[in-house]
């Protein structure tokens, strides 16, 4: 039941160690959208996702639903929070853009505030997501390396309504984990940004995923994260990627959180590099 697995989630929410009475007020804005009486789209298959930051001090929420319903219902919410009329017309464009794209909505959680935003999700044209981007010399380094290499193949794009940043998530080109990371290494060094340490690269290549996708968020001003999606890693690899990043007291935290929401093992992981430094978030789907 679509019920629970919401339960689950709000349980798994409160239990955080930053929760504060203002990010209550907001996930309860959220629930109120997920199973809104007038909502006539709203089933029992709605796919719900929630990851825990592998130093506990920051949590997401991502939630899908029939296309139609979830586009005029976060339209609504990013109009009654106020947030700038331009958004809605950049979403209404990608939209328009990527018209056969899966629609995603998230909130994330951390212990300075709350970021919302949206993607399109699905298989399209780079392209498409470029038109998202601002204009300016971010723009131009991203686009040059994607045509330097012959990639394509976006999978995701989407945007921050409150940060007023762009996310990408593409592809990388290459037959296999390690070429996978290849290119990755070489996007760090034509952005200027550090790659992820060797050793958790050779981990995750020996690791054997079926595929990576490369993780950009950024600005008119620069990169704001950088780095790669890892889909169904391995029970070795999610050992070995707390044992890098977390310590006994956000060990404890994720405990908490993943038996908030009756899951195990994560169904990916981001790890990345942002303004704080190398970061790991695991994501889960709660059980009904």
């Amino acid at each position: 039941m679509i019920a629970n697995s919401l339960s689950r989630v709000q349980s798994a929410f409160i239990a955080l160690p930053f929760f504060k009475r203002g990010l209550a007020t907001v996930i309860e804005e959220w629930f109120d959208l997920l199973v809104y009486p007038e909502n006539p789209v709203l089933s029992e298959q709605i796919p719900v996702q929630a990851g825990i930051a592998a130093n506990g001090l920051a949590a997401a929420f991502l939630v899908q639903n029939q296309r139609e319903g979830l586009v005029a219902q976060f339209t609504a919410l990013m109009q009654a929070n106020g947030y700038p009329e331009m958004e809605t017309k950049l979403f209404q464009r990608a939209l328009s853009q990527v018209p056969e794209g899966e629609v995603e909505v998230f909130l994330n959680a951390k212990n300075v505030g709350v970021d919302q935003g949206w993607t399109i999700n699905g298989y399209f044209p780079i392209s498409k997501a470029f038109e998202m981007l601002a204009d300016g010399a971010v723009e131009n380094k991203i686009k040059a390396w994607y045509e330097s290499i012959g990639a394509d193949a976006c999978v995701k794009v989407g945007r921050s309504v409150g940060g007023g940043y762009t996310i990408i998530h593409t592809e990388l080109a290459g037959d296999d984990a390690r070429e996978w990371l290849e290119y990755y290494v070489d996007a760090a060094r034509t952005f200027g940004l550090d790659a992820l340490p060797n050793e958790l690269l050779e981990l995750i290549a020996s690791d054997e995923p079926e595929s990576l996708e490369l993780i950009i968020h950024a600005n008119k001003d620069g990169f704001l994260k950088f780095g790669l999606r890892l889909p169904q890693p391995s029970t070795r690899v999610q050992q070995a990627v707390l044992l890098a990043f977390a310590n006994d007291k956000s060990l404890e935290t994720i405990a908490e959180f993943e038996g908030g929401l009756g899951a195990g093992a994560a169904n990916f992981i981001d790890l990345y590099i942002d303004a704080a430094g190398f970061g790991v978030q695991f994501f889960y789907t709660p059980q009904d």
